[in-house]
């Protein structure tokens, strides 16, 4: 389900489940209505099932004298999908989302039986424009029936539109195990991007952040989500709940094509990249290449909706290319043979992917994932110095973007690789407090401006993402970070462990004030400085303690310390000599500053002493690096 909430950055997509009044819905409590009927297929009551489910970490949406079904964010599922070992099922890679539940009548065509539930009240225009979306793209007819409880009986398939508060829906056609019309809820929160990507999940999509091969391209930050455990309202099964939403499909599980699709980032399909997360707005999807970051926000911030392979996934499974490569020929035509995930179109030409043009797609023509327009800021970075963003690419205009507020944003990306491999990135950033103060006094709303960032400078001012992404990798700073009353020498400074830091900057500064340029105006105000200080480890000294002599030679070199330590516990031999010098090595690799102290269990006293003896017991590891900032920073993991 899709958060619509303005003020989101990346519009979580968790919502609070509520209870309506006609559907009774308990994520993760006691059944909340009395059924005791005994759930087809198994010896256990739709009560039982139910429990089951909570204790497997799924929400439960349950009707009268219907079989309850599990709730997995914005996907539901019946029980037989999720636990077929209770129905006499073997549990399988494709028992989920076989890429054969597609809807087709018994003639075999693409069609899709539809109509609203009378029980509650879904957003009718807001379902027909999202079911538009799909109708304009695919071959699929779209039929609308009578309208009627959801509940009432049924010998075909067919989808109930109705408002149970969520955005949600079932995964393709499930009239095999419901025997009856699915769900489909189109919630009050819910805008055109929510509802058209609930339809995508209804015509049979998974999430795009599912495919079996995603570790390729992102990595999903379990660490980050919102466990909220500590509360007593939550449970084990909330826990599972939410770590259910970083979960990566089977190869076999989701619609596959014959032609592998690149990973779309800005599919309709794919969550943004804090969501999940608690209000400190962490990263859960980084991508492994920072340029493409920004891409997750970018989508549903500017309304963007069905991408080219979105379509083309789709299409490919109803065969709907075939169909109209058959019109062709039947109007006197010869349809075209795409390539390169092209596909032929209802006018009998190719529908090309970015990078390729050309009446067969065969023409490579630039990057497949361009660098789109309110990100033009992408700056590579390999030396020292000053990172400009004025002049860069930002601009103010409105070009006709599906949502307007999509004006007051702006992104920016650096991405810094130095060229020795013996350094590390520092990056210190800053604002002036009285460069905004200046320019929002123009605008006369600067109390009410500061006041509200007091406390959502993250959602109000913007998100600075940092650390290194190939590695998953990313903090989050936000607004007061950087603008405050503070000196230029107490700027934060962000330090990684190696020479590869990315940056990645989503504001919306603006929408405040209903003015673009102040968003704008802010970037390209902030002082960037990137430096390469000398690693730590490269300069390490072993000493002992203070008052004794050093272990290591007056070149400081750890080779020599640690033979010096070798020779000296000689004396033990076997196999604690070589504990005791892989405890040294341990802590000669370590980097940074640290005080490290070797212990041991002694096994009597005779041993004690000559461990004393012939042991340094403490040592201090100095950095002896030079030109290192002062060390007001943190350091990425």
């Amino acid at each position: 389900m899709i958060n619509t909430n303005l003020n989101n950055f990346s519009f979580p997509l968790l919502l609070c489940l509520t209870i309506s009044p006609v559907m009774f819905l308990n994520q993760f409590g006691e059944s909340s209505i009395p059924n005791a009927e005994i759930h087809p297929g198994s010896n256990l009551t739709h009560k039982q099932i139910a429990q089951l489910l909570r204790q497997h970490g799924y929400g439960v949406i349950e009707y009268e004298h219907e079989s309850p079904l599990a709730v997995d964010d914005d996907i539901i599922y019946t029980p037989e999908q999720v636990l077929p070992e209770l129905f006499g099922h073997v549990r399988a890679a494709t028992n989920i989302l076989r890429s054969s539940r597609v809807w087709l009548d018994k003639e075999g065509r693409a069609s899709v039986n539809y109509f609203y539930d009378t029980e509650t009240k879904a957003n009718r225009k807001l379902f027909q424009q999202a079911l538009d979306t799909w109708a304009s793209s695919t071959c699929i007819t779209f039929k609308k029936l009578a309208d009627g409880k959801c509940t009432r009986k049924t010998t075909e398939p067919g989808i109930c539109v109705g408002n149970r508060d969520l955005c949600q829906s079932m995964i393709g056609n499930n009239f095999k195990y419901t025997k009856g019309f699915q769900k489909l809820s189109i919630g009050d929160d819910c805008e055109l991007f929510a509802a058209a990507h609930e339809f995508g999940h209804a015509l049979g999509l998974h999430h795009q952040m599912g495919r079996y091969d995603r570790d390729q391209f992102i990595t999903v930050n379990f660490r980050n989500f919102e466990l909220e455990l500590m509360s007593k309202a939550k449970t084990e099964e909330h826990f599972r709940f939410k770590w259910n939403q970083g979960k990566r499909c089977k190869k076999g599980q989701t619609f596959e094509t014959s032609i592998p699709v690149p990973y779309d980032y800005m599919s309709l399909m794919q969550y943004g990249e804090s969501d999940f997360a608690d209000a400190d707005y962490r990263i859960i999807f980084a991508t492994r290449d920072a340029h493409y970051q920004y891409m997750f926000d970018y989508a549903r911030s500017g309304g963007y909706l069905q991408t080219h392979y979105d379509k083309f996934v789709l299409n490919s499974v109803y065969k709907c290319p075939e169909k109209w490569a058959a019109a062709c020929r039947k109007s006197g035509s010869t349809p075209p043979k795409c390539q390169h995930n092209g596909y032929v179109n209802k006018d009998c030409k190719c529908a090309c992917p970015e990078g390729f043009r050309g009446s067969q797609c065969e023409k490579k023509h630039g990057s497949l994932f361009p660098v789109l327009d309110r990100a033009k800021v992408m700056i590579d970075v390999s030396k020292p110095g000053r990172v400009v963003l004025k002049g860069k690419g930002m601009h103010t205009n409105n070009d006709n973007y599906p949502l307007r507020r999509f004006i007051y944003y702006q992104y920016v990306t650096v991405v810094i690789k130095g060229q020795d491999a013996k350094t590390m990135t520092s990056v210190r950033v800053y604002e002036p407090g009285d460069v905004a103060k200046s320019y929002t006094l123009k605008l006369g709303k600067i109390l009410s401006y500061f006041q509200q960032l007091e406390s959502n400078d993250c959602e109000y001012g913007f998100l600075f993402f940092w650390g290194n992404s190939s590695r998953g990798l990313m903090r989050t700073e936000c607004f007061s970070s950087f603008v405050n009353n503070e000196p230029k020498e107490n700027a934060p400074v962000f330090r990684a462990k190696d020479r590869f830091m990315d940056i990645v900057m989503i504001a919306k500064l603006g929408e405040m004030f209903s003015y673009a340029g102040f968003t704008k105006w802010m970037l390209e105000m902030l002082q960037i400085t990137v430096s390469f200080p000398q690693r730590p480890q490269g300069a390490l000294k072993l000493m002992q303690s203070p008052g004794g002599t050093m272990v290591s030679g007056e070149d400081n070199s750890t080779v020599q310390g640690a033979a010096a330590l070798r020779k000296a516990m000689s004396t033990l031999g076997g196999v604690a000599a070589v504990i005791g010098v892989s405890l040294a090595l341990l802590l000669l690799s370590a980097g940074g500053i640290a005080a490290g102290v070797i212990c041991w269990k002694k096994r009597n006293a005779k041993q004690e002493t000559g461990v004393k003896d012939a042991f340094v017991k403490t040592f201090r590891l100095e950095s002896s690096s030079s030109g290192s900032e002062p060390s007001s920073e943190s350091g990425s993991d």
